[in-house]
């Protein structure tokens, strides 16, 4: 089966949300993550990250407002990173941080919801409220996906399927959308940049400091970056142990990400990649590795 004909509707437990709430939420935020908190509404969401004083991306996300919260969605493996980074510069702010109970699913395909009734704005980055359910329209090409947070108990009714299953569909959507979802293998080793997150325009470059900002800033005003993130495949899946990846003349051009990756027809994974090499043939445990269209 081609990865275009994977549509599905189905439970990613490897997303969890943390909520940010306070009289200083607004400001706190604005300190510590790459993007614009003040830009947010109720009806779109961001993409950010939150970095080490060396700008180093401790975690990527996609955050939204949720009455007088913001909603931080990020990848399990890293939730106690963020939680603990964050605390820390609390100081005398008004600011509750916390993990929220909720239900993230992964959406990719017209037939696997009921858009009828939801009025899904058309919008860019578009967020869309119902009972306490949320769904961020991906908009990736020719690829109908959301992903839906719920904070309800129930399954949301305009979810059509079976919401099991063996591939994780936002899984998927994110391999395809190359935005990382990053784990303790992956943290604190690159900067916004080099993960793509300039594409999902998760950095503003005009917002006062945040932590890690200067190192990110300098890297977008003195110089290019020699490496990025893109969505590959291969014909079959390497062995893992092995995840470097090779030019010809068998020199490391690159590195498959931790966890981000999909055995299906073929092996599909998200890997960095020096920008230079990317139209030379490229190797991964003697497999020979294709930059996927995204």
């Amino acid at each position: 089966m081609n990865i275009t004909e994977y549509f599905g509707v189905n439970r990613d437990n490897d997303l969890v949300t943390i909520s940010v709430s306070g009289a200083d939420s607004s400001k706190f935020l604005q300190g510590q993550l790459s993007n614009d908190i003040e830009k947010l509404s109720d009806n779109n969401y961001q993409y950010s990250t939150f970095s080490t004083n060396q700008g180093k991306v401790i975690a990527s996300m996609r955050i939204f407002r949720r009455i007088d919260q913001y909603i931080i969605l990020t990848n399990s493996d890293v939730a106690n990173s963020v939680l603990e980074g964050l605390k820390k510069y609390i100081l005398m702010s008004k600011v509750e941080i916390r993990l929220e109970r909720s239900t993230c699913y992964g959406v990719l395909g017209d037939n696997k919801i009921n858009t009828e009734n939801l009025n899904i704005s058309e919008s860019e980055y578009s967020l869309t409220n119902i009972s306490d359910t949320y769904i961020l329209d991906i908009k990736i090409i020719d690829y109908p996906s959301y992903i839906v947070v719920s904070f309800a108990d129930d399954i949301p009714n305009f979810l059509l399927g079976d919401t099991t299953g063996d591939i994780n569909i936002g899984k998927l959507i994110d391999l395809k959308n190359v935005f990382p979802r990053l784990n303790k293998i992956s943290q604190e080793s690159f900067i916004p940049q080099v993960l793509n997150m300039e594409k999902h325009n998760a950095i503003n470059y005009k917002k006062g400091c945040y932590t890690g900002q200067e190192i990110v800033a300098r890297t977008h005003y003195l110089g290019k970056i020699k490496k990025k993130l893109f969505f590959c495949s291969s014909e079959s899946a390497p062995n893992l142990n092995k995840s470097k990846i090779y030019n010809q003349d068998a020199e490391v051009i690159g590195e498959l990400l931790a966890g981000n990756y999909l055995n299906l027809e073929k092996f599909y994974f998200q890997s960095i990649i020096k920008i230079s090499a990317i139209n030379n043939p490229m190797f991964i445990d003697d497999r020979e590795v294709k930059i996927e269209e995204s």
